[in-house]
């Protein structure tokens, strides 16, 4: 697979099961994704076929994390960033083959993510570029931030049936992460990153109870960052960092492969609106806690193909107010901070009705579709409602007393 006079890299390829797995978890056609089973396989066995396939299962080359801040030479191998694709897609090959019944399939996809997941971390120890990601001793010396996104981002891509659970060894996953958010505070919260550690470094870095440096870096307003693009002028996302390629060359002021991270965590994160299963049947509504702080207020409304999930959240003072729309038919996750400002929460309200006080989850008001009470959820320290379908109105309110950590980690 080529075109024009680059050659076919998987980076690129892996938008057809890319697309395909995000569009069922959007709108839970199965008929889709049973229709494009044949050709997601016949894609997965041209992969391995490659020349270069025989340990690690990748297509060399290719354009790899394109332009990220050394182009044109790149912080993070091609062949690297094609492992990462080819290994997520069999992931999510693995969920596609459960969802529509084909067990054996299911455990064939989930056991080559283990494989290839192996691999990749032997690849990691293997040369100087991963060894900053993977051996915590030597966390900030490497350049690449997208060896770090990669790595975290295939433990959370994990499909079900995986018996591993991705690349980096449970036991090493904090030491990652922070490793990671070292070589972030090395560029003083800016990203390294292209195309491929940009689609992944929010989610990764919210997952792991980092969200304040998330946060940090999507307020940056200098080189290389996206609020950058904005203060000169921009209202579309570039194709590169600097709005200019070097050496003069054109690059395009209209290109939305940037877009896939900023967009989602701009939901998912900031806003605190995700769906948490399948066609929005679950969804999760949790504001980022360093968003409350630093934001002030946010909101975020998504079509479902069940009605309108919808989340606007203020913070007032030392109170938080949070409205919250739930489809027809689904059941939502509402988290609240335990602290707001300085203050711990003491009391939260729903539509008027005392739902926790004094350090206990209250008996669940009468008012129709309010399920109950979810256990405090990691990374951070929450306080968690769960609700069926229609609207709802949150108030937490926090006291005066300092005891509370703003930052968005525990």
């Amino acid at each position: 697979m080529r075109s024009g006079a680059f050659p076919g890299s998987v980076v690129w390829q892996a938008a057809y099961p890319v697309i395909t797995y995000n569009s069922w978890k959007s709108y839970g056609d199965r008929q889709l994704i049973d229709r494009h089973w044949d050709g997601l396989v016949a894609l997965a066995d041209y992969w391995a076929r490659q020349p270069c396939s025989q340990k690690n299962q990748n297509l060399c080359g290719g354009l790899g994390d394109w332009v990220d801040t050394l182009w044109p030479v790149e912080n993070t191998d091609a062949q690297a960033t094609s492992s990462f694709y080819n290994t997520l897609s069999v992931a999510y090959m693995s969920e596609i083959a459960t969802a529509l019944g084909r067990s054996a399939e299911a455990a064939k996809y989930a056991g080559l993510f283990d494989t290839m997941s192996a691999a990749f971390f032997e690849t990691c120890e293997s040369c100087d570029m991963w060894a900053s990601c993977c051996e915590p001793s030597r966390h900030a010396n490497g350049t690449s931030q997208t060896a770090f996104v990669m790595a975290l981002a295939l433990n959370l891509a994990a499909p079900p049936l995986s018996k591993t659970r991705g690349p980096v060894p449970a036991a090493l996953v904090p030491a990652v992460a922070a490793n990671l958010v070292a070589n972030l505070a090395n560029h003083t919260n800016h990203t390294t990153s292209g195309i491929v550690g940009e689609t992944w470094v929010f989610d990764v870095l919210v997952a792991h109870g980092y969200g304040d440096v998330a946060l940090s870096m999507l307020l940056r307003d200098d080189a290389p960052s996206f609020g950058y693009m904005v203060s000169q002028g921009a209202t579309t996302l570039w194709e590169n960092w600097q709005g200019q390629l070097p050496q003069g060359a054109s690059g395009s002021n209209n290109h939305i492969m940037f877009g896939g991270g900023v967009g989602t965590v701009t939901y998912k994160a900031l806003a605190g609106l995700a769906n948490g299963g399948i066609a929005w049947r679950e969804v999760a509504m949790r504001p980022l806690p360093a968003a409350i702080e630093r934001l002030g207020s946010a909101n975020a409304s998504v079509t479902t193909p069940h009605g309108p999930a919808a989340i606007s959240w203020r913070r007032v003072g030392r109170s938080l107010e949070l409205n919250a729309t739930v489809p027809a038919g689904s059941t939502a996750e509402v988290v609240l901070p335990a602290s707001i400002g300085n203050g711990k929460v003491t009391t939260v309200t729903e539509s008027g009705a005392t739902v926790f006080s004094g350090g206990r989850y209250s008996a669940p008001p009468i008012a129709a579709g309010f399920v109950g009470f979810a256990a405090e959820s990691a990374p951070y320290a929450a306080l968690a409602f769960k609700v069926g379908s229609g609207r709802f109105a949150f108030v937490a309110t926090a006291s005066a007393s300092s005891s509370g950590d703003a930052s968005g980690r525990e």
